[in-house]
């Protein structure tokens, strides 16, 4: 059965087994509510004054795994994120409400069939085109990879837009242009995946063209327009028009209300001025990968940044499964300063992330989610790091390890992992075990 299928159902099951409106569950954090639908709430339920469903603990985690699993898939992508959201809320409620109905088998099979159908929409070709900047190939034309590589024809551009065909033409004028097919139904995530694949044909051609030495770096700097065209393949118009802007730098302005961060940052200097050099070296490292992550435009690349950042303060070379002892090392860190952290399922899934992006066969899997997620454990690393060590007087790398690994708040950590049978929190727990025994 396939997955967005299975996890539904799994979901749809626990909603219609719900005794009251409220599901609560101290395990599984976590909250959502919305009003019931008003073709949908009964008579009953609108006496009792419960005309809004409450999705805590297990629930709502079911929920937003369903919701995400859903997103991923590309039928899916005609519909806004809202719009996804709305549909699927709708559903949830159809079943609580009815779910008496929905308790036979086939019932709500038959229901999770027809939802399917609805926001699963039949993909369909498209012709996908970008211009190649500094790339002059003349009158020649070649196949690369699955992509055509050729001299921009004025004919391949049919627009009814006087004044938007003459600014592309002039975009297109006498560049080199990549051609692609890409699947889907909604234009604009389209030409979204057919730019994240023309990248990946950049980067090919500046591997292959290396190999000749009367070349330099230089003549390999090639880029992408800010400009992309696609149309249904087979069609002679109805050109759809994308423009993605470069990533330019955006002028930073000063402005009285962030003078605190400039306090804070100077602060922070102060402080690890005092530090042995060890542990200034670390701090310097750890501020260096995190403003590589800022700099860089790739999210991928961001996460790997990011994920060393927390690697410089919370791991050493004699640690062999990083992710899960960054986990726990955090949630210690955290609780030994009483901040919070975030959740340590949660950041062994964005460690995955990490080695799935250098180790996996997959490339371009990280999103602006996962980075805003990272961002925000790192930053709170590093300033608990600095906190701790001038609490504590700690003078070595290997001394901060020890103190975390040997505080009382390791067995508190491991009754918290305890609790959650998920199979992070065991791996996160079993790691966290094997290290303290060593030191006892």
């Amino acid at each position: 059965m396939m997955d967005h299928v299975r996890s539904l159902k799994k979901f749809l099951k626990t909603i219609a087994l719900s005794s009251s409106n409220q599901a609560t569950s101290s395990l599984h954090p976590g909250f959502i509510s919305g009003r019931i639908p008003e073709d949908i709430v009964s008579d009953e339920l609108r006496h009792l004054g419960h005309e809004s469903l409450f999705l805590t603990g297990k629930e709502c985690n079911q929920y937003y795994e369903v919701y995400k699993v859903l997103r991923a898939k590309i039928g899916t992508e005609h519909l806004s994120d809202n719009e996804l959201k709305e549909r699927l809320w709708y559903l949830v409620c159809d079943v609580f409400v009815n779910r008496k109905k929905y308790l036979e088998e086939n019932s709500l099979e038959g229901k999770i069939k027809e939802f399917i159908i609805s926001v699963l929409l039949p993909l369909e070709e498209f012709e996908v085109m970008f211009a190649i900047l500094n790339f002059s190939i003349g009158d020649y034309t070649f196949e690369f990879w699955d992509s055509t590589i050729k001299k921009f024809d004025e004919t391949m551009l049919q627009i009814s837009n006087k004044t938007l065909k003459d600014k592309m033409l002039k975009s297109f004028h006498n560049k080199t242009i990549i051609l692609l097919k890409e699947d889907g139904n909604n234009r604009k995530f389209v030409i979204e995946r057919a730019r994240a694949r023309a990248k990946i044909k950049i980067k090919a051609l500046q591997t292959y063209f290396s190999e000749l030495r009367i070349l330099r770096d230089e003549n390999l700097l090639f880029e992408l327009s800010e400009y992309g065209i696609a149309r249904k393949t087979g069609e002679t118009n109805g050109n759809w028009i994308s423009w993605d802007r470069k990533r330019d730098p955006l002028e930073f302005g000063y402005h009285k209300s962030f003078e605190d961060h400039f306090i804070d940052a100077t602060r922070l200097f102060n402080e690890i001025q005092k530090f042995p050099r060890e542990l200034q070296a670390i701090m310097e490292r750890t501020v260096y990968w995190i403003g590589k992550s800022i700099e860089d435009e790739n999210y991928d690349t961001k996460v790997i940044y990011l994920c060393t950042a927390m690697e410089s303060i919370l791991t050493t070379k004699a640690d062999s499964r990083k992710g899960e002892v960054i986990a726990y090392r955090m949630m210690l860190l955290g609780s030994l300063i009483d901040k919070g952290f975030l959740f340590p399922q949660e950041l062994l899934g964005l460690y995955i992330l990490r080695s799935n992006i250098i180790h996996g066969s997959e490339i371009l899997e990280a999103t602006s989610v996962e980075y805003g997620r990272l961002l925000f454990a790192a930053r709170e690393i590093l300033l608990q790091f600095v906190e701790i060590i001038k609490r504590e007087g700690i003078k070595s790398r290997s001394s901060f390890i020890k103190f975390l690994e040997t505080s009382t708040e390791v067995k508190k950590v491991i009754e918290w992992l305890e609790n959650n049978k998920d199979s992070y929190s065991q791996e996160i727990k079993e790691a966290l075990q094997e290290s303290t025994e060593k030191k006892n």
